[in-house]
């Protein structure tokens, strides 16, 4: 051939026909490669006897010459009868930096004693390859949670095929791999394809291009950068170009949608049962109205002097605050529960109050947010079953003319329990003021 792209081989033929009158001696084909660029194949060569007899043959080398002894490869005189032809087949490889050049052949050989010569050359043109990558889209708009897809496109731009085509894509660190199409090797936050994953990637001919869907989830609010690249070379290893190395890399990224949490409660009321010494539940739904997930969870309460106990599962009561384990997702709801006591002495007052709460959160680019406060409230129960009360009404005359009797009522009311632990009221005395 009078082309040839980068990484390929090509067969060549050096055919030499003798006088058409006189047998031929002596022959010995050398083969001049056009410049370093050009390897021989080892095992390629093999000669094609005026019999059509093939007989494999390696060349000696030297330099840029490949030569084949005829002698020396039979071990005996080799005679051509006269116009008959014998032909030397061979075929070159073209490495990554192979340059266009000149192909010659000469054919020594002796006639009747006198040795002469012939030759011949081909130019042989390289063809080189290029290629060049893109991701589309290179911006997308989303929220972390959401699901983004790219393709990424792979085009020769050269005059020759590119072999041996290896795509790398590497996602930032806010982006979680999801899936490709064709599927290629993922490790962390690394996809790669080659010639195992798409066969088309074996060889891209001129003009031709290649497309891979990529689809990752945004999990974080930075990081969130994406590039991919893109090489070729041949089959010993070595590369041609990269696109990491020489320039060209493809990139995207993705433009963030905040989505803020916005967390809904109802303050607490807690009635106390007198002397109650088991506790009372307390249950308080949260719901997080808002359009993203809200993290890192506090719902700070000062129930002093109660006590706080027996918290439900995903929290826990630390330092005056529930702290939640996990996050509420957009239009989500945690129930949270507990239990409180009174520790103090219910025969020496009964406890009432305020209670303060503050809830403390984050969206998920940890942006923290602190609403206002609220304040919620805590009791004692009054009633049949609740905390003793006594109550006194006193009715009569509100005149009285001098050495007249005026009478009077006195009613006294008690309420509640008369008893708590081991203790129980004391006796009632009612005292009534008269005036002078």
């Amino acid at each position: 051939p009078t082309e040839m792209g980068r990484c390929e081989t090509a067969s060549f033929t050096a055919a030499f026909t003798a006088d058409a009158i006189q047998t031929a001696s002596g022959v010995l084909f050398t083969t001049t490669l056009p410049n370093a660029g050009f390897a021989y194949v080892p095992g390629s060569g093999l000669i094609t006897l005026n019999d059509g007899t093939p007989v494999p043959a390696e060349p000696s080398s030297s330099g840029l010459n490949l030569t084949w002894d005829l002698d020396f490869i039979f071990g005996m005189a080799y005679e051509l009868p006269p116009g008959e032809a014998v032909t030397v087949a061979f075929a070159l490889v073209a490495g990554c930096g192979t340059i266009s050049g000149t192909l010659g052949s000469r054919v020594d050989f002796v006639l009747g004693g006198t040795g002469y010569w012939v030759s011949d050359s081909q130019p042989v043109e390289i063809l080189p390859g290029a290629v060049r990558i893109e991701k589309i889209p290179s911006v997308i708009s989303a929220g972390v949670g959401d699901e983004v897809s790219w393709t990424l496109v792979v085009e020769n731009t050269g005059l020759g095929p590119v072999y041996n085509v290896v795509v790398t894509d590497v996602l930032g660190s806010g982006l979680l791999y999801v899936s490709s199409d064709p599927a290629g090797d993922n490790a962390d936050q690394t996809t790669t394809w080659d010639k195992t994953h798409i066969l088309s990637l074996e060889m891209i001919a001129p003009g031709e291009r290649v497309e891979i869907e990529l689809t990752a989830k945004v999990v974080a609010c930075a990081g969130l950068n994406n590039r991919a690249d893109v090489r070729f070379g041949c089959d010993d290893g070595s590369v041609c170009f990269d696109t990491e190395v020489q320039g060209g890399t493809a990139t995207a990224s993705i433009l963030l949608i905040p989505r803020n949490p916005l967390l809904v409660w109802t303050r607490p009321t807690i009635e106390m049962p007198y002397c109650s010494q088991s506790g009372v539940p307390v249950t308080i739904p949260i719901t997080n109205t808002g359009l993203g997930a809200a993290y890192n969870i506090r719902l700070c309460m000062d129930c002093s002097p109660l006590v706080v106990s027996d918290v439900g599962p995903g929290a826990a009561y630390e330092g005056g605050c529930f702290v939640l384990d996990a996050p509420i997702p957009a239009g989500g709801t945690y129930i949270l529960t507990f239990t409180v006591t009174y520790p103090g002495d219910w025969c020496a007052g009964v406890p009432s109050g305020t209670v303060l709460c503050q809830s403390i959160y984050e969206n998920a680019c940890e942006e923290e947010f602190r609403p206002p406060l609220q304040i919620g409230s805590f009791s004692t129960t009054y009633g049949p079953e609740g905390a003793p009360r006594l109550s006194v009404t006193l009715t009569g005359s509100g005149e009285v003319y001098i050495c007249d009797v005026g009478s009077y009522h006195v009613e006294v009311r008690f309420s509640g329990l008369d008893s708590c632990g081991s203790g129980t009221t004391s006796d009632i005395s009612v005292a009534v003021n008269v005036p002078a």
